[in-house]
């Protein structure tokens, strides 16, 4: 790990919910522009993991997305939860914090092999 380079590119706060999947979106072009196809991405929330997760298909890079406890068990309308299913689906990896997480997602009918 030590020739590797890693970078924490910062989002801004202003407008947050509605212009997420924006300001995602011009992080990952910049992200493209600066590094080309050799990008990992982690994600912390499935909410700010929609347009990544368009954006690692679209360049081919990997995207990884954590599973975290509240935003997961919570219940959703079924527009929403078919969105979130959407998220984990197209991700590389998924890894969840907890057992109980792992097996909500896996309840919800996700079919995913968590770690």
């Amino acid at each position: 790990y030590r020739d590797m380079k890693a970078d924490l590119w910062p989002l801004p706060r202003r407008g947050w919910k509605k212009l997420k999947d924006v300001y995602c979106c011009i992080l990952g072009l910049r992200m493209f522009a600066r590094y080309g196809g050799s990008v990992v991405i982690y994600s912390l929330t499935w909410k700010s993991g929609r347009a990544f997760s368009w954006l690692s298909k679209l360049f081919g890079w990997k995207y990884v997305l954590f599973a975290i406890g509240n935003e997961i068990t919570r219940q959703f309308g079924k527009s929403k939860e078919q969105r979130m299913r959407r998220v984990f689906h197209r991700a590389d990896r998924v890894i969840a914090i907890s057992t109980y997480v792992a097996q909500r997602i896996n309840d919800v009918e996700f079919s995913l092999g968590l770690s």
